[in-house]
């Protein structure tokens, strides 16, 4: 599996500015292929159940947080950016396989993001705090059997798919004497392409 759990902080207090900020940019990128290639004249036999399985699970946890306080002027910001990208592929291509069942997978990792963008700001007259979480999951998943010879006892089972799971939020606050001001923004984006072909 692939695991990433960063944490950025920042802490300001100044007696009359205060300017702070936190930034947490994080990628996963994996091309994972599980192939049996073979030419008419190559044969798998002998096994009961055959298995040819693609993935692995991916997590990114990730925690940007700003804050502080100044007598006149207080900004903070966080922001952070996360992304996982990658191909699983599990196929059979030629040859002839012999055996009581045969399973070709492309479903075995799940996709999860966490993350938390934080901005808290006090001032006695501006105060101002941003938050921004950005999120994109890009999985592609392909099961194929093409151009082989199957001589089964028992199921074939073609699977292409997994879990693609974002959690986010993104909060900003300020408060000031004359003026506060506080924004968050989160974008999160699942996009893909699964197949199980024959």
């Amino acid at each position: 599996s692939d695991f990433s759990a960063p944490l950025t902080g920042s802490v300001k207090g100044g007696g009359s500015n205060a300017v702070g900020g936190a930034i947490s940019v994080n990628r996963i990128g994996a091309d994972r292929s599980a192939l049996v290639q073979n030419d008419a004249a190559n044969s798998i036999s002998g096994f009961g159940d055959v298995s040819l399985l693609a993935g692995a699970d991916q997590d990114i946890y990730a925690i940007a947080v700003a804050g502080g306080g100044a007598g006149n002027v207080a900004v903070n910001g966080s922001s952070t950016s996360n992304v996982m990208e990658g191909t699983e592929r599990a196929a059979v291509e030629g040859g002839s396989i012999d055996a009581g069942s045969l399973t070709v997978s492309a479903a075995e990792g799940d996709r999860t993001i966490w993350s938390l963008a934080g901005a808290v700001s006090g001032a006695g007259s501006v105060a101002i705090g941003l938050a921004n979480a950005n999120n994109i999951i890009l999985a592609k998943r392909q099961a194929e059997v093409s151009g082989a010879s199957l001589s089964l006892d028992g199921g074939l089972d073609i699977a292409s798919g997994g879990n693609a799971d974002i959690r986010s939020a993104a909060v900003g606050g300020g408060g000031g004497g004359t003026f506060a001001g506080g924004a968050s923004i989160a974008v999160n984006v699942i996009d893909g392409e699964e197949s199980a072909l024959l």
